[in-house]
């Protein structure tokens, strides 16, 4: 692995770290909301926030499809104006067991 690595990083783009402050918009469903987790203190979007010190704009809806996320994307976009955007969905799809061809529609 490390002669992989190395043979990596020659030809790797120089990336630049997100910095502090930072938006991050989280897109997502009960995982991104904190379902079981205290929302707003122990969610992840909220320990991701305290260990960066990103502004992370939690956008995560228990119960929410991949469909109904991206209906909700432009908006978010144009609200919050984020520098990075971190999508977590699609459990919820399998968990209805949609078929690949109604989730490709989307």
């Amino acid at each position: 692995m490390a002669t992989i690595s190395q043979g990596c990083t020659k030809h790797a783009a120089a990336v630049q770290a997100i910095p502090a402050g930072a938006t991050v918009l989280v897109l997502g469903d009960s995982i991104s909301y904190g379902t079981g987790a205290e929302h707003g203190t122990q969610d992840y979007p909220t320990l991701l926030a305290r260990k960066t010190g990103w502004q992370v704009i939690n956008a995560g809806i228990a119960g929410e499809v991949s469909s109904g996320g991206l209906s909700r994307l432009p908006g978010l976009l144009v609200q919050h104006r984020p520098q990075v955007v971190i999508i977590e969905l699609g459990g919820n799809d399998f968990l209805r067991q949609w078929r690949q061809r109604v989730l490709r529609k989307t």
